[in-house]
C-alpha cells in the first residue's frame, strides 16, 4: 500500500481538485475589491507587510542590530558587528562553528539568525 501511495503522491502534489480551483479563482476576483479600508486586499496586504517590516526593523535597531532594509525582498537582514562584543569569546572563534555562533546570538541578544548561504 505504501508503494502505491508513493507512486500516486508524485502526481497528487501537482494537482488541485476542481472545487479548490474554483474557490481560488473566486478569491482572486474578490481580492480586487475594497478590503479593510483599502482599495483591495492586495493593497491591504502590501501595507500589512510594510508595517511588519518596519516593526521588525525597529526591534532590530533596539537590539543593536542595524537592519539592511530590503527594497523588494521578503527577508530583513541586519549587521551584527555591534553585538559581537556581547558574546562569549569562545563563540567568536572559528573552531566553535557558525551554528554555535548563531545560538549565542539567540541567547545573548535575543535575536534568532540563520545562515544566508550553505557555507555560513
Amino acid at each position: 500500500m505504501v508503494r502505491c501511495l508513493a507512486v500516486a503522491h508524485q502526481w497528487v502534489v501537482f494537482s488541485v481538485h476542481t472545487p479548490a480551483q474554483h474557490a481560488i479563482a473566486s478569491a482572486l476576483h474578490v481580492a480586487r475589491h475594497p478590503y479593510e479600508g483599502k482599495d483591495s486586499y492586495y493593497a491591504w496586504l502590501k501595507d500589512e507587510y510594510l508595517r511588519k517590516k518596519q516593526l521588525l526593523e525597529t526591534g532590530l535597531r533596539a537590539a543593536g542590530l542595524p537592519p539592511i532594509s530590503p527594497e523588494g525582498g521578503f527577508f530583513v537582514m541586519a549587521r551584527t558587528e555591534s553585538v559581537l562584543p556581547l558574546l562569549p569569546k569562545r563563540f567568536l572563534d572559528e573552531g566553535e562553528g557558525r551554528a554555535e555562533l548563531r545560538k549565542a546570538v539567540c541567547v545573548c541578544v535575543c535575536v534568532t539568525c540563520f545562515p544566508l548561504s550553505p557555507s555560513s
